[in-house]
């Protein structure tokens, strides 16, 4: 039986989950924006996916809203935690969600911008 199956995909596809193009964090107002690459499908997501290191401090968000191709929130105040100054992104639960496409971002760090 040769041929191509209903469902299958035999060529690679050109679609993805949304991946991080820019972040930014506001430490006088503790606030972060992460800059994704494609519209998101908005809502209230769960902060507990999201943190910031800075200055060997680690802030865990207290909200994370997807509007537009940005997830933002705000942080709580750091506890000790040595590493460089990322943002970070670390599901379960996936939901950083593609509105175009319907597929969820991976885990990730990213640097950021002070502002």
């Amino acid at each position: 039986m040769g041929g191509c199956q209903p469902g299958f995909v035999t060529s690679a596809s050109p679609l993805s989950g949304p991946k991080p193009v820019s972040a930014t964090v506001n430490s006088f107002t503790t606030t972060y924006v992460v800059q994704f690459d494609q519209a998101l499908t908005p809502g209230v997501l769960d902060p507990s996916n999201w943190s910031v290191r800075r200055a060997n401090q680690i802030h865990q968000a207290i909200t994370a809203t997807a509007a537009g191709s940005q997830v933002s929130g705000t942080l709580a105040l750091g506890t000790g935690n040595a590493g460089p100054d990322v943002v970070a992104f670390a599901p379960p639960p996936y939901d950083v969600v593609s509105a175009g496409t319907g597929l969820v971002a991976a885990a990730f760090e990213t640097g950021y911008t002070i502002v």
